[in-house]
């Protein structure tokens, strides 16, 4: 039976508590150190430890969905598939929807960035994971990494929130029916582009003259 991406995200959003306890308790028995450096690399490690125990609670609660990780460096990191389907990433045949996700330590001081996909590249259950952790002790001596919570949901209006504080900076986006480039307006590849306040693009794909 076909699923839809609006029931196969809402699957994914209910198991997310479940994904988590299952990467705390790996998290416990074998992420095991003495000490927890911050600047450890550990993030991209739970990222990727996400999408392992997304597909156990997915089996395990009897959902024919998966998790598949990207390959190449992309803005997603992973996207929701029905197990059964073919999967063909350059035209998204097989896909139910993308999920891009972030980690963040809450004793590091740093900002979690790159968040630069325009609106209109998104599908409409393209999604956001935010996984909020911090090393704990698990016993007198020993540290592990540990989910202290997490967020899962449709990116769009958090991309809408984005673009609303990048206007409220002085920042513009690009029209294609006066791009600085000077394109024609059929065939403008900068539309909605962002540009800074000083009118420099924030983004490789912006226009050339800025």
């Amino acid at each position: 039976m076909d699923t839809s991406p609006k029931i196969a995200f809402h699957s994914v959003k209910a198991l997310l508590p479940t994904a988590c306890r299952k990467m705390n308790a790996f998290s416990s028995e074998v992420l095991r150190t003495r000490g927890g450096r911050i600047g450890s690399g550990m993030g991209a490690l739970l990222e990727a430890l996400w999408g392992y125990m997304m597909n156990q609670a997915l089996s395990e609660n009897g959902h024919d969905l998966e998790i598949a990780w990207f390959a190449n460096n992309q803005y997603n990191d992973f996207a929701c598939l029905e197990k059964t389907a073919s999967w063909d990433e350059k035209n998204r045949v097989g896909e139910l929807f993308r999920i891009e996700a972030k980690s963040m330590n809450v004793g590091a001081d740093e900002s979690k960035a790159h968040f630069d996909v325009l609106h209109n590249e998104l599908h409409e259950y393209d999604s956001l994971l935010i996984l909020v952790w911090e090393w704990k002790n698990i016993d007198a001596n020993c540290f592990s990494p540990q989910i202290i919570d997490a967020f899962f949901d449709i990116a769009k209006p958090i991309i809408l929130l984005r673009d609303e504080l990048h206007i409220a900076r002085g920042g513009s986006f690009v029209d294609a029916d006066t791009c600085p480039d000077g394109c024609s307006p059929n065939d403008c590849l900068h539309h909605g582009e962002p540009l800074n306040a000083a009118g420099k693009r924030e983004r490789i794909g912006g226009p050339e003259i800025t």
